[in-house]
């Protein structure tokens, strides 16, 4: 396990044993990283919300425009 760890992460004095610091470390950085991807998420999110709402209104906008348009008739 100590040797994947090694490969896997670079860090390690040798490939036998995992150290305390080094495991810590991982596991912040993946915080950190876990942290960004959630504030990236936020953002998205929001922009799906105004994306919906922009979208809603151009439907509502087109329905009334159609209301008072006339139609074409049949001859």
């Amino acid at each position: 396990m100590a040797q994947d760890f090694k490969a896997a992460f670079g860090f390690g004095a040798d490939s036998v044993s995992i150290s305390t610091i080094d495991a810590d470390g991982i596991a912040l950085a993946a915080i950190q990283e876990l942290y960004r991807k959630t504030l990236e998420l936020d953002q998205l999110r929001t922009e799906i919300i105004e994306l919906r709402h922009t979208v809603q209104a151009l439907l509502a906008k087109q329905q009334n425009q159609d209301k008072f348009t006339p139609m074409a008739c049949d001859k």
